[in-house]
């Protein structure tokens, strides 16, 4: 059996702290262990859910998700292609959980498939509420097709 370098304390103030069992020094509270474990990715947005993005039950509207999710999107496909590009395709998308006022929400881009005009991408989303824990909200895949300045499609790379 693997023995873990630290144990849960009790829970103080809404979070819990975990203490090292060596000395007992203080070790990472929950949020940062959590954090820990998603350092190898990099969001492509961050963004804050504000009242002005919520519903009458504090709930974010499924309309700013759509926006935010385009947003990264079109980020780093712009970035590929070097120039302007428009949203093609965005498939259909389920809320498995909802996302809360306060909540950060973190955008994370991986390219599917890239080809002569067009970008395929796949976008997840997490939210890390307030008390630190990361809930997954939903996957998107978007398609993108760069443009020039006449709204025409154009090969990546060309400006």
């Amino acid at each position: 059996m693997r023995r873990m370098p630290y144990a849960f304390g009790a829970i103080q103030n809404g979070r819990r702290d975990a203490a090292i069992l060596n000395g007992g020094k203080q070790a990472w509270n929950r949020r940062e262990r959590v954090m820990e474990q998603h350092e190898n990715r990099v969001p492509a947005l961050r963004v804050r859910a504000l009242p002005s993005c919520t519903n009458a039950y504090g709930k974010v509207q499924a309309g700013w998700l759509l926006s935010q999710i385009d947003m990264a999107g079109s980020l780093d496909a712009e970035r590929l292609s070097r120039g302007p590009v428009t949203t093609v395709a965005v498939n259909a998308f389920q809320f498995a959980a909802p996302i809360l006022l306060g909540d950060v929400v973190d955008l994370y881009v991986e390219r599917l498939r890239i080809g002569q005009k067009s970008i395929t991408l796949k976008i997840s989303v997490e939210a890390e509420r307030m008390d630190g824990s990361h809930v997954r909200i939903t996957d998107v895949i978007a398609t993108y097709v760069a443009i020039d300045h006449d709204g025409k499609s154009r090969l990546l790379g060309e400006s």
